[in-house]
């Protein structure tokens, strides 16, 4: 490796870096080294290491051997390979930029509106500011990217493939810039390219990868090397001159159920509808109403968060765990929230553990726990001979028993989820557009993800007696679903999912009372219908 900068101080250096996963060799012997000022590129074809370089180098994963020596209060801005904003969640250009802040400004400096305009400025994208992200063209949300790298008033720049899904112009423009900045700032860079001819014109060290360092030094040496001809063939090593540009029933003897008007059958939650006159109905209809505004008010930002993470399966095998839950409780003898919540903690925790070991997708291993939990949930139920359990009412839901306890512990336990959902809100959304990133920045973001899932399995809890087990992942996901057309900011969507979730509760116990139909159920049709009518409303303007 050649040292053009014997002078300028060595902001990070990787030596003998070997990496190996699953019996191959994906790194020998490799190293790197940057300092300030100098722009290093490693080149090399596709799955020849150097990602795995620049992630040991940002420290997202430690190499088997080998050293790594970063300046101490060293500060990076990362600019990832592959950053995919999930078009459910609104966000703006300038909101996008203010995540980097999750975890507090780097040298301390203040992230203002001003400030993000003129970085914007600096990489060439200053009108977009207030631009939504899912409107901007590749060339612009490269340069967004970059822009956010640099608010850290970084000491490195890391760029991985800062330049793909750009065209051959904007490749040479974005070089260009890259340099222009490492000049004005004095920062090193350190970048991984594919575009050989562009870069070698605007780089003063290049490091070809094979799984190890075939060579290494000026582009020009490079360019000449046997082993990179070797790598790349002679006709492009030859074109790469370098390039400058509960319940209202009974049960019978036999234990089936029936209704409080003598009809046999299953029970659904709701008393006959020409039951429902006087002051004690309308009680019970006030705290199904109360109860069930409490749940929705919870689930709908953390639904939220649900839609943008696509982790609607997760949510449906919390639900399919509860059973398992409400099954221990009983055989335990303890409140069914704590088993519910214990269980469903657990298989967030499990499926933690088992995407790390098993070689097996997430989706996979979640519908594995899903219809395990289940399967052992309605084996204990059915086990226990001494207690008859109403099994449809905790399936379904039973929102018209909702008690005064049940409302005091809905509201209660939504405090506390809101309250922590508000503490984590920033890195939280800052995890989920890109966890890589984030972890950059500075977000712990394995903590932060554990949380949510623990604010999850709260609300399945909770939201059990309003829409029972099998249902209760319709009431986190459709009114954050139907929030997204009338959102414009990520906070708009969040509190408009809670208040249509509000709205879908109160329509479905009109319904229910209304066609005498099963309450849990009709809160969910209530949400649909919710759903269509934005759906299928002509775009109006959104809310922020």
């Amino acid at each position: 490796m050649t040292d053009r900068f014997p002078n300028a101080e060595i902001l990070i250096e990787a030596e003998g870096i070997s990496v190996t996963r699953r019996g191959k060799e994906i790194l020998t012997e490799a190293g790197v080294r940057v300092r300030a000022g100098e722009i290093v590129t490693l080149i090399g074809p596709n799955g020849a290491g150097k990602t795995t370089v620049v992630r040991i180098v940002l420290g997202l994963m430690k190499a088997d051997r080998g050293e790594v020596f970063r300046r101490p209060g060293l500060v990076i801005g990362y600019m990832p390979q592959r950053l995919h904003i999930d078009p459910t969640l609104p966000l703006t250009v300038g909101r996008f930029l203010a995540l980097g802040a999750a975890r507090g400004v780097a040298r301390g400096r203040a992230r203002t509106p001003d400030r993000t305009a003129g970085v914007l400025e600096e990489v060439g994208a200053g009108t977009i500011m207030d631009t939504p992200l899912e409107a901007v063209s590749g060339g612009e949300f490269q340069r967004v990217l970059l822009a956010r790298a640099l608010l850290r008033d970084p000491d490195l720049l890391v760029l991985d493939e800062p330049s793909q899904g750009i065209d051959v112009t904007g490749q040479a423009d974005l070089f260009g810039l890259i340099t222009r900045i490492r000049d004005q700032r004095g920062c090193g860079v350190l970048m991984v390219s594919h575009d050989l001819h562009l870069v070698m014109a605007q780089t003063d060290e290049v490091i070809c990868l094979n799984h190890h360092v075939c060579c290494a030094g000026h582009p020009e040496t490079v360019a000449n090397d046997p082993s990179y001809i070797e790598l790349f063939g002679k006709q492009v090593a030859d074109s790469l001159a370098v390039y400058h540009h509960h319940h209202d029933h009974a049960h019978d003897a036999d234990g089936r159920v029936v209704p409080l008007d003598g009809r046999q059958g299953i029970h659904t939650g709701i008393p006959p509808a020409r039951t429902r006159k006087g002051p004690a109905v309308d009680d019970f209809m006030i705290r199904a109403l109360i109860g069930g505004s409490g749940v929705a008010a919870v689930a709908g930002p953390l639904g939220a968060f649900v839609v943008w993470r696509r982790m609607a399966f997760f949510g449906g095998t919390l639900s399919h765990s509860a059973l398992l839950g409400v099954a221990l409780g009983f055989l335990l003898g303890i409140n069914l929230n704590i088993g519910i919540f214990a269980v469903t903690a657990v298989v967030a925790v499990s499926l933690v553990a088992l995407s790390r070991r098993a070689r097996l997708s997430d989706d996979t291993l979640l519908g594995i726990l899903a219809h395990a939990s289940l399967a052992l949930g309605l084996i204990v139920l059915a086990s226990m001979e001494a207690r008859r359990v109403d099994l449809m009412a905790y399936l379904f839901g039973d929102v018209l028993a909702t008690t005064m306890g049940d409302i005091a512990l809905i509201y209660g336990g939504g405090a506390v989820v809101i309250g922590v959902l508000a503490f984590i809100w920033r890195p939280l959304l800052s995890a989920t557009v890109h966890e890589e990133l984030a972890a950059v920045e500075g977000v712990p973001v394995t903590a932060v993800n554990l949380c949510f899932m623990m604010l999850l399995a709260v609300v399945v809890a909770l939201a059990m007696k309003i829409v029972g087990i099998l249902l209760v992942t319709s009431l986190i996901i459709i009114p954050a679903a139907t929030a997204r057309r009338l959102s414009a900011t990520p906070e708009a969507m969040a509190v408009l999912a809670a208040v249509i979730g509000c709205l879908a509760v109160a329509g479905g116990l009109g319904g229910s009372m209304a066609f005498d139909t099963p309450s849990g159920p009709s809160i969910v049709v209530a949400a649909f219908a919710l759903f269509m009518v934005s759906a299928l409303t002509p775009t109006f303007k959104r809310l922020s």
